[in-house]
């Protein structure tokens, strides 16, 4: 019993222990409760006050308003229906090429059917037929090809340049498969467009030719007589010149008409091949000038507005930290609207630079046409050249446009930048706090890679990094244009095609009528004991000579053209390349007088099929 009292006594001792032990982590945890329950007033109390000072910013705010898109006014339709809207452009300015072009097919044609069938008019007029009678037969001709042609056309031209265009889109467009549409309404517009011009040339050319007396028209055309011309005058220079080419320069002021018609063809096909190799240069120049020139850097990364300037710091820390970045420079960026003294509004990307000189760190701000540099200054902003021609505005006039909090000022501009897409508004930040009276913490950094072609694993580590919000980088829009290009490839080789297919069919005719006219000529030249090779030289150099002229004229027509084309399909916030390269008119002038020599090697063996004696028979 004493053992058992000793235990329990010993017992109660413990337990005594623990229950002081269990006494002292009372007072410790209600210490605690008191501390957390003083803290967390004071945390509620905060909350309490930042959830008010939220409702009163928020009861602050203006109306907001709502941007509703329907289908036809989404993004990705607004920017199909503009890529639909530059085609139409092109599909209004060069059908009136060939129009043109082939009214003087009809015109060069008909000149030659009618000359060589001029002895036949005059049997018909002799047995008592009368000038319509006769004229009906050219006009009934003209008027069938007119139609064979038109049907062939349309039948080829529904079936072959759609499905190339739209196949051509599919590079750029996620598009159904093609449905074709038959136009008949255009179609049948066409056809007598291009009936009446063809019937129209036809009574013009017989008409000339009609009014002859009967005796006249059975006679072979009298050559027209030769005369001196004004290069005579120039002694110092005439008589440097061989027989030939005397020969040669007398010829092409003696046949005007022919002269006329080969310079206008002639110019026509080089005027549409120049367009379609600059049109190619212009995207392909804007893409290489924005992307490998204008802009210095590769992405823009945007952090959370709401990180303190530690965090900010942290995060550039992160980021310069990484292999792949090269350079990093802070910018203040947000859209906001500009708006000239007439109302009219654009949407401008503003980037406030804290300091001036950092501008050239990631854009090379310049002017287009002297390439002289631009500064930045504290009395105005930049601005780029297709916002001020959009806003009608020049250096010195002001602009007013959004400070991030909304409110509205004008500025002067100070200079107009290169820039061929989006709309850029550069300012200081000492200017935006003059005029604004708010100081911007920067929150976006314009990134510069040492290989862009690992943007990709780069973007992964961003979005790994803490405090960022957006990342921009231009390697999917910069493949989004390169594709374009590579599809304007396969439009401007059918332009090609076409301006190849026009300037053999004008020269081919305007040698045929060339030779078939002066037959009489040429087989003089043979009997006086001219060579094959003298032969084809008196006329081809003629042709040669005219075919270089005519490509000189095409070649500012070709250009006005490519700036009027170019003008008009360009969208609000994209400017294309205004220049057309030296080698595109090189290779338009070239092609062209290549042409010319192919059409002189396919007619060279109507030179040597016209026999001297028949030719030369008395038509008495």
């Amino acid at each position: 019993a004493q053992l058992m009292i000793d235990n329990g006594a010993g017992t109660i001792a413990e337990n005594r222990k623990e229950l002081d032990s269990s006494k002292d982590k009372i007072k410790e945890a209600k210490v605690a409760l008191e501390k957390a329950t003083l803290e967390g007033k004071n945390e509620l109390d905060q909350a309490k006050k930042d959830l008010e000072e939220a409702k009163k910013e928020i009861d602050e705010l203006e109306e907001n308003q709502w941007t509703v898109l329907d289908r036809s006014e989404h993004y990705a339709s607004a920017t199909f229906k503009n890529t639909v809207k530059q085609m139409r452009a092109i599909g209004n300015i060069f059908p009136l090429f060939f129009i043109l072009v082939a009214a003087l097919v009809c015109l060069t044609t008909m000149t030659r059917l009618v000359a060589e069938q001029r002895g036949e008019i005059g049997i018909l007029r002799a047995l008592g037929y009368g000038q319509f009678s006769c004229m009906s037969t050219y006009l009934i001709y003209a008027g069938l090809a007119t139609i064979m042609g038109c049907v062939m056309g349309s039948i080829i031209g529904i079936f072959s340049f759609p499905i190339i265009i739209y196949n051509t889109w599919k590079m750029m467009y996620a598009l159904p498969p093609i449905h074709i549409y038959i136009p008949y309404r255009l179609i049948l517009f066409s056809s007598i467009l291009f009936m009446a011009s063809m019937l129209l040339t036809t009574f013009f050319v017989c008409h000339s030719d009609m009014h002859e007396v009967p005796s006249q028209l059975m006679r072979p055309k009298s050559p027209k007589l030769g005369k001196s011309i004004f290069l005579e005058k120039i002694p110092f220079f005439w008589k440097q010149l061989s027989f030939n080419s005397k020969v040669t320069l007398r010829n092409i002021f003696r046949y005007k008409k022919r002269f006329m018609m080969t310079v206008i063809g002639v110019a026509g096909c080089t005027a549409l091949l120049l367009t379609g190799f600059g049109i190619r240069d212009s995207i392909n120049e804007m893409v290489n000038l924005q992307f490998e020139e204008i802009y210095h850097y590769d992405g823009q990364v945007s952090l959370k507005r709401t990180l303190s300037n530690e965090e900010i710091e942290q995060a550039k820390e992160d980021i310069l930290a990484h292999p792949l970045t090269k350079n990093l420079t802070y910018v203040h960026s947000y859209s906001a609207k500009a708006l000239n003294h007439n109302g009219l509004d654009e949407t401008v990307l503003v980037q406030v630079f804290k300091e001036n000189e950092d501008i050239h760190q990631v854009y090379d701000v310049r002017n287009r046409i002297s390439k002289e540099k631009i500064q930045l200054d504290d009395e105005g902003i930049i601005i780029n050249e297709k916002l001020a021609e959009n806003m009608n505005v020049k250096v010195g006039d002001s602009l007013s446009f959004e400070a991030e909090n909304g409110e509205i000022k004008a500025i002067p501009i100070s200079a107009i930048t290169e820039m061929y897409v989006r709309h850029y508004l550069f300012i200081s930040e000492s200017c935006y706090e003059r005029y604004f009276g708010s100081k911007l913490k920067d929150h976006s950094f314009l990134i510069e890679l040492n290989d862009d072609s690992k943007s990709e694993e780069y973007r992964e580590f961003l979005v790994e990094t803490s405090g960022v919000e957006d990342i921009e980088f231009f390697d999917t829009v910069l493949e989004n244009f390169k594709t374009t290009v590579k599809s304007l490839d396969l439009i401007v080789l059918t332009l090609i095609l076409s301006s190849m297919s026009l300037a053999f069919v004008v020269l081919g005719n305007l040698i045929h009528v060339n030779i078939s006219e002066r037959e009489r000529e040429i087989a003089t030249l043979k009997v006086l004991g001219f060579r094959k090779k003298e032969v084809a030289e008196y006329i081809y150099k003629e042709n040669n000579l005219l075919v270089i002229l005519g490509s000189i004229v095409g070649l500012p027509i070709g250009n006005i053209l490519h700036h009027f084309i170019m003008h008009t399909v360009e969208m609000d916030y994209i400017m294309y390349g205004r220049d057309i390269k030296p080698l595109s008119f090189l290779l338009a002038t070239l092609l062209t007088i290549v042409f010319g020599f192919l059409v002189d090697l396919m007619m060279r063996k109507k030179l040597d099929l016209i026999k001297m004696v028949e030719s030369l028979k008395s038509v008495e």
